[in-house]
């Protein structure tokens, strides 16, 4: 069976408004999108990247959806007793029943983490300092950097005016001696055996 596409909904700033009530009551966007007064769930997307009034009201309703989902997350791990003293009663077995409980929480959790790392992500944190806390690079003193400039710049003008300076003598490679001047008389090795 075929689904039967309803009426375009425009945008409106009324039905807009009513969308993001919905969602930061804690609502998903799918289920407002079922309602019949709603546009479909693509029409909303759209007017998300269409209107950036809607982006704003969107995205603040959004972080205030994700706080319901927290306040779920606690209903939920506070009502884990219940749930298993209800699969006891039942015949069920209470590890499957609280670990049904834990999928739901691990989902929203990750769910959260993901979409508001800010909020409700792992807070991962690196201070990389020098010792006792003091700043890797030093700030620069401008008037020690200047002195520093003034006292390279004058020492290369003092080599350009005399003769060229040699910081050390060259390097000479020792003499060659007999052992090595008769290579070629070696014997020859075989590799072979």
């Amino acid at each position: 069976m075929v689904a039967k596409r309803r009426a375009p909904v425009w945008y409106t700033p009324e039905i807009a408004k009513r969308i993001c009530e919905e969602i930061s009551l804690g609502r998903a966007l799918h289920l407002v999108c079922n309602e019949p007064w709603a546009p479909e769930l693509n029409t909303v997307r759209r007017w998300t990247l269409d209107h950036p009034e809607f982006r704003g009201m969107y995205d603040a309703a959004r972080a205030m959806w994700a706080d319901c989902l927290a306040e779920e997350m606690l209903q939920i791990g506070d009502g884990a007793p219940a749930v298993a003293a209800a699969a006891a009663a039942n015949g069920i077995n209470e590890n499957a029943a609280i670990q049904a409980e834990r999928v739901k929480l691990d989902n929203r959790k990750w769910l959260l983490s993901r979409w508001y790392p800010q909020r409700y992500g792992d807070r991962i944190a690196q201070e990389i300092t020098g010792a006792a806390g003091s700043p890797l690079v030093p700030e620069a003193d401008p008037q020690r950097l200047a002195a520093a400039l003034y006292s390279l710049l004058s020492a290369a003008a003092k080599k350009e005016d005399g003769p060229p300076v040699v910081d050390h003598e060259p390097h000479q490679a020792p003499a060659l001696t007999d052992a090595t001047d008769n290579l070629s008389a070696a014997p020859a090795i075989d590799r072979r055996k």
